[in-house]
């Protein structure tokens, strides 16, 4: 019986060791992408769904590493995208990717889209892949959003001023 006990025990440090493990892996500085690399059918049709021209002014909300950020900014060069989210440690390796794909439209912000002061010239697009389902109050930092842009597209946009589209 003490045996049997020793041995769930054990079978459950094992697995609570194997979920440490592969949290600290999918999180460690090498794996960041990861993410990102499992969603590639998906940004086909999100992309589509931005429409971003080229010359757009392009706020990408809740950018993590910057993937989404990076293709609007081929989107929309000569145009400039600004990609914005909490996380310092995804916005460095958004930083790291990005100049090493040799983008020079592209800035990162550190901050909460709630409160964030955007940049008063505006934006012509607000994107975001699955930023927005995370904001504590959605009401005001889609507000906040709105008072930046004259379009969005993102998983959960409301309207925000004219003819603004949604995609989830």
């Amino acid at each position: 019986m003490a045996s049997t006990r020793v041995a769930a025990d054990l079978e459950d440090v094992i697995q609570r060791a194997a979920l440490a493990h592969s949290i600290v892996s999918v999180s460690s500085p090498s794996s960041l992408d990861f993410y990102d690399a499992e969603l590639p059918a998906h940004h086909k049709h999100l992309r589509a769904a931005y429409g971003i021209s080229p010359g757009d002014e392009v706020v990408d909300i809740g950018c993590g590493t910057g993937l989404t950020t990076r293709e609007a900014a081929r989107a929309a060069a000569p145009g400039r995208v600004v990609g914005v989210d909490v996380s310092e440690r995804m916005l460095e390796r958004a930083r790291q990717v990005t100049a090493a794909e040799l983008l020079d439209n592209v800035r990162y912000e550190l901050g909460d889209a709630q409160v964030h002061r955007f940049d008063p010239a505006g934006f012509d697009v607000a994107i975001s892949r699955f930023g927005t389902m995370l904001f504590s109050d959605p009401a005001a930092a889609f507000a906040n959003i709105a008072a930046a842009s004259s379009r969005a597209v993102g998983d959960h946009a409301p309207a925000l001023a004219p003819g603004p589209r949604q995609i989830s």
